[in-house]
């Protein structure tokens, strides 16, 4: 009698095991899930718009107040004007261009050929009153880097050079000036740059170096064709457009003081973040008393050394 009870009483206890290992599953099951759905979400965000930056740096937390910008002076007298250029067009789309689009008029767009939004976005900018310039692919140096499907590099001779730049106007008959997508491997050839700038003449439109190596061979080039030229002095988005970092840009305008050519400024379009930094730099710039001008204008007033 007392073994059939303690037969009962086990198989009670091993029903109620199986109940709570049961349970347990399932609410193992649906954690993974989640987890699985949260992995999802975020490797889409962190992809968006096929840019390599992770802007992790300018997430602020909730409980840290922002950077201030402290960076006013009194008066600009003495400051040059600032010309801004945004690179990269090309890609983008939707909202995230319209609100670029809606920037001053004066910032220049730098589109690039062979993307999907090539001819639309210069169209855009066009119709925006931005003035645009044709974004030149071109070698690093790092050759693994991928300047896009078609770009200048060395070795190629002066006819191909002349073809592939002119394709590139096709699709982009707005632009009135041109600089250099990447590039460090390409400017640093001097009989490279020569053969561009012998197609930056043909077509009447001057050329900005972006600077991306200081053994750039273009200015060297555009004197031997007389060809209107000017360089980048900053670039707004390096390392990031954290609030600290466009602190350290607006402190880095003081340097300028006194110069005659006016200040050109790089960034580029990639993410939202992006143009909300561009969005207060441009508010803080004018808010300082420093007048920002086209990249036309800057030009015109840039000297060819020697």
């Amino acid at each position: 009698m007392r073994i059939r009870i303690l037969n009962k009483a086990g198989l009670l206890a091993f029903g109620v095991l199986l109940c709570i290992l049961s349970f347990s599953t399932v609410i193992s099951c649906k954690r993974d899930s989640a987890t699985r759905e949260r992995k999802t979400v975020t490797g889409y965000q962190e992809t968006d718009y096929q840019t390599t930056d992770t802007d992790t740096s300018e997430i602020v937390p909730e409980d840290v107040e922002p950077v201030k910008y402290q960076y006013h002076w009194l008066d600009s007298e003495g400051i040059p004007p600032v010309a801004i250029v945004i690179d990269d067009f090309g890609q983008i789309s939707g909202s995230l261009l319209q609100g670029f689009m809606e920037l001053d008029e004066e910032i220049t767009f730098a589109v690039l050929p062979d993307l999907p939004q090539t001819s639309f976005s210069a169209k855009q900018a066009n119709i925006h009153g931005h003035e645009v310039i044709l974004h030149i692919p071109m070698q690093a140096v790092d050759k693994s880097q991928n300047p896009g499907k078609n770009y200048i590099k060395t070795g190629q001779d002066k006819d191909e050079i002349k073809n592939i730049i002119n394709a590139f106007l096709e699709q982009v008959p707005q632009a009135i000036g041109a600089n250099n997508h990447m590039g460090s491997g390409a400017t640093a050839d001097y009989d490279v740059m020569l053969s561009v700038m012998k197609v930056i003449d043909k077509n009447r439109m001057f050329f900005l170096d972006s600077k991306t190596t200081p053994h750039s061979k273009a200015v060297n080039a555009a004197r031997e064709y007389n060809v209107d030229f000017a360089a980048r002095d900053i670039f707004l988005d390096v390392p990031d457009v954290s609030p600290a970092t466009l602190n350290q840009k607006l402190k880095e305008l003081e340097k300028y003081r006194g110069r005659v050519e006016p200040i050109i400024i790089i960034s580029h379009c990639h993410n939202q973040a992006k143009l909300d930094a561009m969005r207060t730099f441009t508010t803080q710039l004018k808010g300082m008393g420093i007048k920002l001008i086209p990249l036309s204008d800057a030009v015109n007033k840039f000297k060819l050394p020697g």
